[in-house]
């Protein structure tokens, strides 16, 4: 063989050789495995950590995502470990002293999906890995339609504004208006074009009493049902506005009952429809839009976190950042694309002293999708409650007045 020849066969060999090890692997512990699906990689996951414990080991597991998976393929994970472990005989328990705790993080590497179990525990300790394929997406055809989100302002004061609603159809037409308070509900009569007070009436103050006050107003049959922190009231207006308060804590429609003192809402199975499993203390939730059969339900938790409880009964870590604590859901027929029925407003990350700003978000396989441009406002957020199923009251707190601001907010269908 000529000397040219063979040089030109070894410099091939050798390029073969690099592209071979250039290749990323995908590997479960170190070994390599083919491409599988989530479920089968989060079966490989528990296989692999049932072998390095003892037959009937008792364990507590948690799930936490830090990947781009959403909240349907996260719960799909948790659902085949746990189900697999316990095909392995372990017993999964609640956190309890003297047994391992199996954390599970879900994250990822410029390689692509990378999941980590640690085994933390008195007499056991170790760490599996493992680098499934990612998921087939939606193809590029799904679109998410650009919506864009419009507030009128409705009415403005010195005193803080916990809820608004008016007895009508559209503030156009509105000829009533209350007004809930932190001590008190106020009804407004439009006379000439301008609102003036028409009653009030005192409530009974929760104790003790919390430093940002919530509370929400509720339509029933010839009555206002009245919630706030540690008290639930009831007020009729007919020749005169009446209430009656009564102290404790319970449960507000779609939502856990109030922490007595705080501005945030007990942990524990929420109320809203169909909802199952146990969420920690939260801010705000909102139904996903998706959500027909069985609840779906976003919470914002006081730990800064978003978690999504679905039909698995369990609460699930999720990604939504740039977010803050104040979340609803508002109807919007041109959503089709992310999901029937409508988005999820949330606002921003900031405190009490910068100005807030609510997105619209639709949502593609359980992940929020930005649907609207941010819609700025003069203030903090301090309400965000849904009027109907088409519109929601924004309450801000203006920084250079210090007037508070009551905002109906709407959603139109943009290009």
């Amino acid at each position: 063989m000529p000397a040219a020849r063979r040089v030109l066969l070894l410099i091939l060999a050798l390029l073969f050789l690099l592209l071979f090890l250039a290749v990323p692997t995908v590997s479960i512990a170190q070994d390599p495995v083919s491409p599988a699906p989530l479920a089968d990689a989060a079966r490989q996951l528990a296989q692999r950590l049932a072998s390095s414990l003892p037959v009937m080991q008792a364990l507590s597991l948690s799930l936490q995502n830090r990947s781009e998976l959403g909240a349907s393929e996260t719960a799909e994970v948790y659902r085949e470990v746990r189900a697999e472990l316990l095909r392995q005989n372990k017993r999964i328990v609640a956190n309890a002293t003297g047994v391992p705790h199996v954390r599970i993080t879900l994250s990822e590497n410029p390689q692509g999906l990378l999941w980590i179990a640690e085994v933390l525990g008195p007499d056991f300790a170790g760490i599996v890995t493992v680098q499934p394929a990612r998921p087939t997406r939606y193809p590029s055809a799904v679109s998410i339609p650009r919506l864009f989100l419009k507030d009128e302002l409705l009415w403005e004061q010195a005193e803080p504004i916990l809820d608004l609603t008016l007895r009508a159809d559209s503030p156009a037409s509105a000829s009533e208006m209350l007004v809930l308070e932190p001590a008190r509900i106020v009804a407004y009569r439009k006379e000439g074009g301008r609102w003036t007070l028409s009653q009030f009436a005192a409530l009974t103050p929760p104790a003790p009493p919390s430093r940002d006050p919530r509370g929400r107003i509720e339509r029933g049959i010839g009555k206002f049902d009245l919630r706030l922190p540690g008290a639930k009231c009831e007020a009729r207006i007919l020749d005169s506005l009446m209430t009656t308060c009564e102290l404790g804590t319970f449960p507000w429609p779609e939502f856990n009952g109030m922490v007595p003192g705080r501005n945030y809402f007990a942990a524990g199975s929420p109320s809203a429809r169909g909802a199952s499993g146990e969420v920690p203390p939260y801010f705000s939730q909102a139904t996903l839009p998706y959500a027909t059969q069985s609840a779906t339900i976003m919470f914002a938790g006081i730990d800064g976190r978003t978690r999504v409880l679905d039909d698995s009964g369990e609460a699930h870590e999720t990604e939504a950042p740039g977010w803050g604590s104040d979340l609803a859901t508002l109807g919007v027929g041109c959503a089709t694309g992310a999901g029937p029925g409508g988005v999820v407003l949330a606002t921003g990350p900031g405190d009490w002293t910068q100005n807030d700003a609510v997105t619209a978000y639709a949502f593609v396989d359980r992940r929020p999708i930005p649907a609207s441009p941010p819609l700025a406002f003069a203030g903090p957020v301090t309400a965000l409650w849904p009027m109907s199923d088409e519109e929601a009251l924004v309450v801000v707190r203006n920084l250079k007045s210090g007037q508070y601001e009551a905002h109906r907010l709407t959603v139109s269908c943009g290009q």
